[in-house]
This record gives C-alpha cells, structure tokens and sequence, in this order.
C-alpha cells in the first residue's frame, strides 16, 4: 500500500505539531536517530479503518523529507544569511562552565564557535567575526 503524497504531509504537519523543542532539533540534526520508532511504531494514515505504515525506504525518505520541509517553515530549520547554508536554530550552547545558556555565545567561547561552525561554510563572516563581535 503506497503512501499518498497528501497523507504524507499531513502526517508530517502532525508530527511536527506534536514534537517538543528539543525533538524538533533532535530530528533537524539526525533524522536517523527517528527512523526506526516511525517506521515501525507511527501509523501514517489509516483508509477505511486500516492503518498505514511505511514500508519502503523511499516512503521513509519521503516522509523524512516532509518533516524537514515543515521544520523549515517553523523556524526550527533556517539559513545563514551570511553563507546561505542550513542550520539547526537551537539558540543553545555551552557556556566555560559547562551549562546551557541560551543566545549567541561570546567571542572567546572557543568550543561553542567550533560547534557552530560545523553547521556553516567554511568562509562564513557570521562564523569568522563571531557574530561580529570581533569587529567592535
């Protein structure tokens, strides 16, 4: 039984509804850590009474797809203005101590850029002045 492109989406528009923060970000860095609990424990659609499931890595690919997609529109999923590549907003990170603070890290905080920085393009200026931080 294949999966229809529209309940496809609505599954993803539910799921993303019903995800928290932290899983909408989960999901966002590694789609892969979800695949086996919605690929074997989420109905998709149910048709006259009978449920639906994913049954084919291209169905999974598509559904993958679709959630991402509606990250994106939430924001949990954004662009660098500066180098146009995608990134996890999470607005977290580690500060020296080892807590979680929320926002843009400062300048010196050397392990939180380097996090950063994976998820941006070698020579973005976001990432080089740290937030122009450094141009002050």
């Amino acid at each position: 039984m294949n999966l229809t492109t529209t309940e496809i989406t609505e599954y993803a528009s539910e799921m993303v509804q019903q995800m928290s923060h932290e899983d909408r970000i989960g999901f966002a860095l590694d789609p892969s850590e979800w695949k086996d609990g919605i690929t074997t424990n989420h109905t998709i659609a149910n048709r006259d009474g009978e449920d639906v499931y994913i049954q084919t890595s291209e169905e999974w690919d598509a559904v993958k797809d679709s959630i991402l997609s509606k990250l994106r529109e939430v924001g949990t999923i954004v662009e660098c203005a500066y180098c146009g590549e995608e990134y996890v907003a999470d607005d977290y990170y580690f500060d020296d101590d080892g807590y979680v603070q929320h926002g843009t890290p400062p300048a010196d905080n050397e392990r939180a850029w380097d996090e950063l920085a994976k998820q941006h393009l070698v020579d973005c200026e976001w990432i080089h002045t740290r937030a122009h931080q450094l141009d002050a």
